[in-house]
């Protein structure tokens, strides 16, 4: 399996704003469902698909 590098404590932190942030603009639109978001976040942030129906 490959290894995956560890971020500088830095570009952690801005990652960290990022994602608070696209979840903060995002939850706007997609209201109540916050655990859903952070599903999506993930499988988009890991390049995955993600299908949303409903």
């Amino acid at each position: 399996m490959t290894e995956v590098p560890e971020l500088p404590a830095a570009a952690n932190a801005r990652l960290i704003e990022r994602v608070d942030a696209i979840r903060t603009a995002v939850g706007h639109a997609f209201i109540g469902q916050a655990d859903v978001l952070d599903q999506i976040l993930v499988a988009l942030l890991a390049g995955g698909h993600v299908l949303i129906e409903g």
